[in-house]
Formats: C-alpha cells, structure tokens, sequence
C-alpha cells in the first residue's frame, strides 16, 4: 500500500540500481522514480554494441567485478556481510555473472577471492537490479534544478529536467558526481551550511579514456598466437593502462573479437579537453606500439570519462 512519499534517484548507473532494488525490498510503500540523462542504463558500467555487428559487444567502463578477502583490520558487520553475500548469490543463481576463467596479466591479485564477469555485459547487472524494483525509470531526463519550499510544500524537494519534467520529491538521492550536483540550480545545498558545500568542492576524481575496438572478421585463435592468450592486460605505459579482449573476457562464442583500452590517468587529465579525434589517434599509435600486427579495427566508440573514480572523497 502506497504512503503517498515520493523518492526520486537520479542516475540510472549501479548505485542507482540498487538503491532502488534495496528500497522495493525494505519499504515496498514507497513509490521511486529514476532520472538518468542519457539514453539506457549504466553509467560508467556502460556496455557498446557494434552499430554493424549487434551480437559483438564491449564493456566500456568497469571490466569484472572483484570479490575481496576478508580483511580482519577492516571488519565487517554481520548485517553487511549478509548483504553482500545476498546480492552475489542472486547474481550468480540468476546468470547474471560468472567466475572471470581468463588470464589478467598485471593484476594486484593478493587480497581478490574472486573475478567475476557478466556473459551479456556489465551494464545487465544495472538492468537487472533496476528490473527487480519497482521504480518506473525515465531516460533522456536531465535535472538541472533542485530547491525547497517552492509552491504550496516547503517540505518537498521540487526538481526539474532540462526538458521541463517537474517532481515534487519527499527524498532525493543524488548518484551524480559532486561537480555536476555543485551545478545544479536552486537552494538544494543551502540548508546544508557552508561546510557541505566546501567538502563537495574538495572532492576530486580521476580522468581516463576508453576506447572500443570491433573486428568484424577476427579469429580470436590468430589473435592469441600474436598477441598471447590473455583475457585483460595492465600496461606500464604512459598512454595505455589497460586492455581487454571482450568477447574472450566473458568466454564468448560470438564470431569476431572486440578490443577495449582505458587510458592512463596522466593522459586522461592532460588531454580532458582535447578533440576526439588526436585522442583517439594518440591511443591507436601507442596501442599498435605495445601490440604490434593488429588488424586494423571494423568500427570503434571513444568515451570520455571526466569523472571516472575518486581520488579524494568526501571528508
């Protein structure tokens, strides 16, 4: 039975997900909303499809999903760890991921107990927590502004979209990173004091390139005997930090291959603001250094992540 309170999460990425996955469980009488400003789901756990070739994909942003230790100087409570065990058990019965079963060459593997990968791209992961809530999700819907006391309920949020979408919201939960929040119009930050406001400023984030490779063609066998039978690779390279063979990554039989490269940090920030382009043929001359005689690519998709981790979180 409905309350008649209204939440609203912005961001359709994980975080978003299972906040609304986690609330439809706990408070079923609470009606949520999701606003996510692009076209689909995901965030920076976003998987590509080839525009020629459907069946041939890439995960863009977060690669496998790393099941840590136990670490005895940072216990955990029984109630979290009876979360995360939940949550991995329902992703696994479900299909949703496997045990990662390829080689990464350069993994810091010391404290992992486990890798897993998702067979149909790690963005499903968001699909399936968002699908297993009850909260109706509205795409290409951009807030732009946040403030109390507006109309007739000082005690509501009042957000709006870019298109002129308007909400009156009991709760906001906010998924964005702080820089976008910091943007938004309307007096969302003003009750808060102006320490809050100054900790959100403080925060920094990492920058980083990805770049998505397709070939059509490719015959995963040949690749190996080149360029060795790794699924994910970390370079110790100025411009490439990272590889991954996708469709071996998530022991896939789909016919041709798809190469994924994140930039390094370094690269990332210094060119945060150069043009597509020159980035992306710094990152092919630097790739085609490191992996020589690989064939040359169908199709290819370059993002920008300005805000890819943080590097000094909120105090």
């Amino acid at each position: 039975m409905s309350t008649g309170k209204e939440l609203l999460i912005v961001g359709a990425g994980l975080t978003g997900a299972l906040t609304a996955a986690f609330l439809a469980r706990s408070r079923p009488e609470i009606a949520a909303t999701v606003w996510e400003k692009s076209r689909g789901t995901g965030g920076r756990m976003s998987t590509r499809r080839s525009a020629a070739e459907p069946a041939l994909r890439v995960d863009m942003g977060a690669q496998y999903i790393s099941r840590f230790k136990p670490r005895p100087q940072q216990p955990k409570s029984s109630e979290s760890e009876k979360l995360e065990e939940d949550v991995y058990s329902r992703l696994i019965a479900d299909g949703i991921i496997v045990p990662f079963s390829g080689t990464i060459k350069g993994e810091r593997a010391e404290s992992v107990l486990c890798n897993y990968v998702a067979p149909e791209g790690l963005n499903n992961i968001v699909k399936y927590f968002l699908a297993s809530s009850s909260a109706v999700t509205h795409f290409e819907h951009q807030m732009v502004r946040a403030a109390y006391g507006e109309r007739q309920d000082a005690n509501k949020v009042w957000c709006s979209t870019t298109s002129g979408t308007r909400i009156a919201a009991d709760c906001l939960v906010l998924t964005m990173p702080t820089p976008q929040i910091l943007k938004l119009e309307g007096n969302l930050l003003s009750p808060t004091g102006p320490d809050t406001r100054a900790n959100l400023e403080g925060v920094r984030y990492s920058s980083r390139y990805a770049l998505g490779l397709f070939y059509h063609d490719a015959d995963d066998a040949l690749l190996q005997l080149a360029h060795g039978s790794w699924s994910a690779k970390y370079f110790d390279d100025p411009i490439i930090r990272y590889a991954s063979w996708d469709a071996r990554k998530r022991a896939s039989r789909t016919r041709g291959q798809a190469l994924l490269v994140h930039t390094s940090v370094p690269f990332g920030i210094e060119h945060s603001e150069t043009d597509k382009a020159t980035v992306q043929a710094l990152i092919l001359k630097s790739l085609n250094e490191l992996m020589l005689g690989l064939p040359p690519h169908s199709d290819s998709h370059l993002v920008r992540w300005k805000y890819s981790q943080v590097s000094r979180p909120y105090p």
